[in-house]
C-alpha cells in the first residue's frame, strides 16, 4: 500500500493514533524498500567484483608498444599504470582501484 499523505493540516489539529500509524507505516515502507534496494545493489557489486578477482591480467610492462593507457598515467619509475585514487596496473599483474 502506498503512502498516503495528509497534505491539509490546520494550525489547531491535532495528530489522532490513525496518523501516528500512517507516519509508522509510511517510515516502515520506505525503510524495507532501502533495505531491499541496498541487498540488490550489493548482489550486483558481488556479481561484477566476484568476476573481476578472478582474473588475471598481466603485461610485460618492459616494452609499451601494445599498450594504450586510457586511464590514468604510466609511472616510468616504478613501471605500473597509475591512477588519481591509486595504482590501476603494476608490472606484477596486479589489477587495483
Amino acid at each position: 500500500m502506498s503512502y498516503q499523505a495528509k497534505l491539509d493540516w490546520k494550525y489547531a489539529d491535532t495528530p489522532t493514533e490513525g496518523d501516528v500509524n500512517r507516519w509508522e507505516r509510511g517510515i516502515l515502507d520506505n525503510y524495507l524498500s532501502i533495505v531491499n534496494l541496498i541487498t540488490r545493489v550489493q548482489k550486483v557489486e558481488d556479481a561484477l567484483f566476484s568476476d573481476i578477482a578472478h582474473n588475471k591480467f598481466e603485461e610485460d610492462l618492459a616494452n609499451l608498444d601494445d599498450v594504450s593507457v586510457t586511464k590514468g598515467w604510466f609511472n616510468e619509475t616504478y613501471q605500473r599504470i597509475e591512477g588519481p585514487s591509486g595504482i590501476i596496473l603494476d608490472g606484477f599483474g596486479g589489477a587495483y582501484e
